[in-house]
């Protein structure tokens, strides 16, 4: 949540962004030292406003799901259409 959000620099923030985008992330945490730390439900917030309602609410029932081991759910790729054309570009598929 916190490299999300910023707050450990620009290059974890953009490589969590990637991850998101590309499908790669199932779950999320918060690396929280004290409960002033703690950004997890900010971060929840900002991925559904970017993301959409339904995509931060998976990524928490994710969450939940691990906890107790049961199975995840797979998340959906946000530029998928952006990584094929990338690849018909330059091996031409």
């Amino acid at each position: 949540a916190n490299a999300y959000l910023g707050e450990v620099g620009k290059g974890p923030e953009k490589n969590t962004r990637w991850l998101l985008n590309h499908g790669l992330v199932t779950s999320m945490g918060s690396f929280a030292e004290c409960a002033r730390d703690y950004r997890l439900k900010q971060a929840y917030r900002l991925i559904a406003k970017e993301y959409g309602n339904d995509f931060s609410f998976n990524l928490q029932e994710n969450a939940k799901a691990l906890v107790n081991g049961e199975t995840v759910l797979q998340l959906p790729h946000f530029l998928e259409n952006k990584a094929v054309h990338f690849f018909e570009k330059w091996f031409r598929l």
